[in-house]
């Protein structure tokens, strides 16, 4: 993504988090034309860096996971939110394939604990950007 001499990719962190986010808002949120579930997830993206800060990381992936159901194919805005972050962080912090197990990564060492709540809060500040410009909804 990171390729010299190709205009218009994105060049440092906060610019590749950013394209991330709107990607993740205008390709799956918004592409869901429901005004509740537009709403309910934009809520959870304004306070996914609260819920992050005051319970952990670790505290709050197992809460969206445990929201989000045990059906694959339901939708879900906890679903959603889950697999943002777990995308992000997958190929971010933890070098790995799409929607990895986090739970398990997270608690493989304390540093990579710490690196991917860093990572997830300036994440957040994105989503919660794009959500709030782009979705449509009560978010009250």
């Amino acid at each position: 993504m990171n390729t010299p001499g190709k205009p218009g990719l994105p060049r440092t962190l906060a610019q590749r988090r950013a394209y991330a986010a709107w990607h993740n808002i205008t390709d799956d949120a918004k592409k869901d034309k429901d005004a509740v579930f537009q709403g309910k997830y934009k809520t959870l993206a304004r306070g996914l860096s609260a819920m992050i800060q005051v319970n952990g990381l670790a505290e709050t992936i197992a809460f969206l996971r445990a929201k989000a159901g045990k059906k694959e194919a339901a939708k879900s805005e906890h679903r959603m939110l889950y697999n943002h972050l777990a995308e992000w962080l997958g190929l971010q912090v933890f070098n790995s394939a799409r929607n990895p197990d986090l739970v398990s990564l997270l608690l493989q060492s304390s540093d990579s604990l710490r690196l991917a709540t860093a990572e997830s809060l300036a994440y957040a500040v994105w989503l919660r950007r794009f959500a709030e410009a782009e979705l449509t909804g009560d978010d009250g």
